[in-house]
């Protein structure tokens, strides 16, 4: 409004001040602190944190996944994760989370899960009793 910078008019971008022009416009005549306002302002920072927001949420979305995956990649104990002992742990979201990764994880059958894997949970069997395949 004050013919600073650039913008469209009808779709073609060109300086502010020809805009006006062509919109048959004044450009704003500001005075005294007026002149400050209209030109600086947080618009850049706000964006970009909203962007930066927006990149966190998405992160968190996958975070399940990847944990999940860690997990069956690197052959880790899923003890922490049982039922036996989520029941020491009274907040409801840990409890949650914790059931979500398993249903991550669970094998659709027993045939699924590795050998190798099976013998290294006995520890695991109190919490995941399992048939154990000879």
């Amino acid at each position: 409004m004050v013919g600073a910078g650039d913008a469209y008019f009808q779709g073609v971008r060109m300086k502010a001040d020809q805009a006006l022009k062509n919109a048959g416009l004044t450009p704003i005549q500001p005075f005294a602190a007026d002149d400050n306002a209209l030109t600086s302002s947080n618009a850049y920072a706000t964006g970009q944190s909203a962007l930066l927001v927006h990149d966190a949420r998405e992160a968190l979305e996958w975070s399940d996944l990847i944990y999940a995956i860690d997990l069956n990649g690197m052959n880790s104990s899923i003890t922490p994760l049982s039922l036996v002992v989520q029941r020491d742990r009274p907040e409801k979201w840990l409890n949650w989370h914790a059931a979500r990764v398993l249903d991550m994880i669970k094998p659709a059958d027993d045939a699924a899960f590795p050998r190798e894997r099976r013998n290294d949970q006995a520890a695991d069997d109190t919490a995941f009793p399992r048939k154990r395949v000879p």
